[in-house]
């Protein structure tokens, strides 16, 4: 029995309101489900369903079609099926689908678009589900650029665990924040109406910074969180001070 929220989730799809795609994605759909509904002995035909299930054993045909749809949203959606399924070297999958997601329009939004946290959360999951190891060089490469280190705050806290040495000096740099502009998250120098804003961003990546030198407690390291524990930004200061005391 379908419950009260998905049945309202699935009212909103029907309607355009909620997991919206085109026409095209519609009808891509329309086939993967009845082929999805005759391999699995199941009923569905909506994304809805898909975002509150897993489907055990439909990995391989998720991957069949997950790159015939336009929307990035469908793509991040299928892409969380195909981890929950196990399918082999899914890390790399990941990793594919999401360098798709960065050169997509919906990396970006501007004001009145879909915002693109419903798609980059579900990465920053898979990735930390996933806890993909032999991808440290490419998760690094990632988390050197701002927008993706906000964009993937538990990744960042992860692969800051690993101890990896060259990912302190990144760090101290985000919880600096003063080289992070507008160009460097790919805004125009009028940022205004995209999301999410730089100061968004530079937030964030200072709260995942902080969260993760924790794992570098070298002097520099400790110096600088002391001193963030004073930061007029009592939210910045609590976390500083969290990890101090970790130590």
């Amino acid at each position: 029995m379908i419950n009260t929220v998905l049945q309202d989730s699935i009212e909103n799809e029907k309607d355009g309101l909620e997991y919206r795609y085109s026409d095209s994605d519609r009808e891509i759909l329309n086939e993967m489900f009845a082929e999805l509904n005759a391999m699995c002995q199941t009923d569905f035909h909506y994304l809805a369903e898909l975002d509150a299930y897993s489907i055990t054993g439909a990995g391989e045909l998720f991957l069949k079609y997950i790159y015939r749809f336009e929307s990035e949203y469908i793509r991040a959606i299928l892409m969380t099926q195909i981890v929950a399924d196990g399918v082999k070297n899914a890390e790399l999958k990941v990793l594919s689908f999401y360098q798709h997601f960065k050169s997509s329009d919906e990396y970006i939004s501007k004001q009145n678009q879909p915002s693109p946290a419903h798609i980059h959360a579900k990465y920053d999951n898979a990735f930390c589900k996933l806890k993909p190891k032999r991808l440290k060089n490419d998760l690094i490469s990632l988390i050197v650029s701002p927008r993706d280190a906000c964009y993937l705050p538990l990744t960042v806290q992860m692969v800051a665990s690993w101890k990896i040495p060259e990912l302190q000096e990144v760090l101290i740099s985000y919880l600096d924040g003063s080289d992070i502009t507008a160009k460097s998250v790919g805004l125009p120098a009028d940022a205004e109406g995209y999301y999410p804003s730089l100061n968004f961003i530079k937030r964030q990546i200072k709260f995942s910074a902080i969260a993760g030198l924790k794992y570098y407690p070298c002097d520099k390291v400790k110096k600088l969180l002391t001193e963030c524990s004073a930061d007029a930004d009592k939210d910045f200061a609590q976390a500083a001070k969290k990890v101090v005391k970790y130590w």
